[in-house]
């Protein structure tokens, strides 16, 4: 009986400092004129982290402190996104307000010239959409009939734009997701993409230990080249161990300075190693910034090259170019951008898109860097 007592207080003991290490976020889903939505869709945004509203558009979460992006959504309504940063545990009450979705549903006529005409776009929108890694062709949309493609000259050149007049439903067989996307913005055109949206990833269940193990080496094979690994390198300052060699622009050179096809001819001529650069506070010392003045080329020895770039060169290529009137990176301490759309990516780092997507709570389950994970 005392073993039991013990028991019980240390089960009790750990719930409350568990709960002291946590931040709550909860609060009410409503509509315009303030009628509670029931079942509506709250989640972290590109995570694991969600939940659904009560019958009286309640909602309750609990996440580590840290910076997020808070997505409400509801069919027939537009989704809804609140920025968090809450670094001390605590409870915060975010409210949301959703809006009706307007659309007038006009008569649409169905032709088999336009049926084969969506096919061609839509087998585009796929390959961009997915990317060419390996995983991509264990991907699949489930309700691919709700994307509509039209042809449009984003990048001014012939190209094709999307939109989703609901949530897409993907299966990512590669690395064991469902994935409900909600598209915000889709243009393809030759070698320029952009795709921006929201994700939500639920984890399935794997049919047996082997495939158990191949989601699990997949995974750690599609982060350990990711740009969020190369940022957790950056402060745990091991890039060479894990594979990554970082360079940069010479100040007089220019992005459109021609390269040579051997590397090493254009070492410390047009490009230098990018070192002894410190990883920052921000301004209100709640996240890390990287400074990024010139244009990054990031070599990845143990990446997959589908292209050889140089001669003398077997590992991956990327590169990383800040928009302009930007000049760095920012991200928390495990590693997630905050500001995405600061820089635009381009060989092998633009490489990853939505079948090596993984959520932002992810880590591998090895201890890479020799050091134990901040949710560890």
């Amino acid at each position: 009986m005392k073993r039991l007592i013990q028991l019980c207080f240390l089960l009790f003991a750990y719930s409350v400092i568990a709960q002291q290490s946590s931040v709550i976020i909860k609060g009410k889903v409503t509509d315009d004129a303030g009628e509670a939505i029931p079942f509506a869709n709250v989640y972290i945004n590109n995570s694991t982290i969600g939940t659904t509203t009560d019958p009286e558009g309640n909602y309750h979460l609990k996440v580590d402190p840290g910076h997020y992006e808070l997505n409400f959504s509801f069919v027939g309504f537009e989704s809804h996104q609140i920025k968090i940063q809450q670094l001390e545990p605590g409870t915060i009450i975010r409210n949301a307000k959703l809006k009706e979705y307007l659309t007038k549903l006009g008569d649409v006529t169905v032709t088999s010239r336009r049926d084969k005409e969506w096919d061609k776009f839509f087998r585009k929108f796929e390959k961009t959409f997915f990317g060419e890694s390996n995983n991509s062709k264990d991907c699949e949309i489930t309700n691919k009939w709700v994307i509509d493609i039209e042809e449009d000259h984003f990048f001014g050149e012939n190209g094709i734009t999307a939109t989703a007049s609901e949530p897409l439903q993907i299966v990512n067989q590669a690395l064991g997701y469902k994935i409900t996307y909600e598209l915000m913005e889709f243009h393809s055109s030759g070698m320029n993409f952009m795709i921006l949206g929201n994700a939500f990833f639920q984890e399935m269940e794997p049919a047996d230990q082997k495939q158990r193990f191949t989601w699990s080496k997949n995974r750690e094979q599609a982060y350990d080249g990711s740009l969020k690994n190369i940022l957790r390198c950056f402060m745990h300052k091991n890039l060479s161990e894990q594979g990554f060699e970082l360079y940069t622009y010479l100040p007089l050179a220019h992005i459109s300075t021609p390269r040579s096809n051997i590397f090493y001819n254009d070492l410390e001529k047009v490009v230098e190693p990018y070192k002894d650069v410190f990883v920052e506070y921000s301004a209100d010392k709640k996240s890390f910034r990287i400074p990024v003045k010139r244009m990054l080329e990031v070599h990845y020895s143990f990446g997959y090259r589908k292209y050889w770039i140089y001669k003398d060169v077997s590992a991956a290529i990327g590169w990383l170019e800040m928009k302009r009137g930007h000049s760095y990176i920012e991200f928390d301490g495990d590693g997630n951008i905050l500001n995405p759309r600061d820089f635009n990516t381009l060989g092998y780092l633009s490489s990853y898109r939505v079948a090596d997507m993984l959520p932002r709570d992810y880590l591998p389950s090895m201890k890479l860097y020799g050091i134990q994970s901040q949710k560890d």
